[in-house]
């Protein structure tokens, strides 16, 4: 097949014929190992990513093997409903609720954002993604979408790689070619990649909705978690929640103010499902205080979304 007619497959949203798709998982099946997935791809991975373990666990982050401390234990509340709403897209024949005129929103996509900058949506999005890896059968693919700022590429040390931007302004290579691997199974990385001055412009091109929509095909067992940027200081994060079926609003207890979560979810408005998430909250768990996620919970497309409390 020359290059032009893979570029034109790619732009009707149709897998790259460089890769070929993973074999679909039933949800009810368990998804193997990220190196046998990702046997079947004929282009590899766009690298791999070790991941120190032990430094992540020192900074307070989920890391496998910990499934019964606190921390998994919130996560298991914040990501159990979000995989049940991914799971009655799927029973539907993977059809999202939407306003009329509303952009493809995929099934398996998820943002994490926030209404200010530094209220922890990086924090909670890696340890949503590491939670989400560890379900038997679901993988996770993380992405760097707040292009600007890029503190999950920074975290990861992922600055060297190419990533969202390229996967999003390269026609002729699919998007999942820009995956990293880790070594946390079923876990897999996309950097923020190059800066860009025109994000706002590039996440509203139809190119982006072709592009996302192939990404989200190729791997129907796989969720895809993105680090999107704040509300209420860009306009990219707005424009990028409208390719997302489900949204996670994260609050810094005790420091967001109130008007700022009322803007933000005024902003989300037309999301057919918004999840709120408060973060760096103190209580008590047994003779100490825990540090973590007080508590999360969602508005599904019939509710109205009112000010968190």
């Amino acid at each position: 097949m020359s290059t032009i007619e893979r570029a034109a497959s790619v732009q009707d949203g149709q897998p790259d014929p460089g890769i070929e798709a993973r074999p679909e998982i039933a949800p009810s099946g368990r998804v193997p190992s990220l190196e046998a997935r990702i046997t079947t791809r004929r282009r590899p991975l766009g690298g791999r990513c070790e991941i120190d373990l032990e430094a992540m666990a020192a900074r307070g982050f989920l890391v496998p093997g910990e499934g019964r401390n606190q921390l998994a234990q919130e996560l298991r509340r914040i990501k159990r409903p979000l995989i049940l709403n991914i799971r009655k897209s799927e029973a539907l024949g993977n059809s999202v609720p939407s306003t009329p005129g509303a952009e493809y929103r995929a099934p398996n996509f998820i943002m994490v954002t926030s209404a200010l900058p530094g209220e922890g949506k990086t924090y909670s999005s890696i340890n949503l993604a590491i939670s989400i890896a560890a379900e038997i059968d679901r993988s996770a693919l993380l992405v760097d979408a707040d292009v600007a700022k890029r503190d999950l590429s920074r975290h990861f040390d992922l600055g060297g790689y190419a990533g969202l931007t390229e996967a999003l302004t390269n026609p002729t290579v699919h998007p999942d070619a820009y995956t990293l691997g880790t070594n946390i199974d079923r876990l897999e990385l996309m950097s923020s990649g190059m800066r860009e001055d025109n994000v706002d412009e590039l996440f509203a091109s139809n190119n982006m909705s072709r592009r996302l929509r192939a990404l989200s095909r190729l791997d129907p067992s796989r969720i895809v978690i993105f680090d999107g940027p704040p509300l209420l200081v860009t306009t990219e994060a707005k424009v990028l929640a409208q390719y997302m079926a489900q949204i996670v609003l994260v609050i810094e207890a005790g420091k967001t103010p109130r008007d700022a979560v009322e803007h933000a979810l005024r902003l989300l408005a037309d999301q057919p499902s918004v999840s709120v998430v408060l973060n760096k909250t103190s209580r008590p768990i047994g003779n100490d205080y825990g540090y973590g996620y007080g508590y999360g919970y969602g508005y599904g497309t019939d509710s109205k979304a009112e000010p968190a409390r």
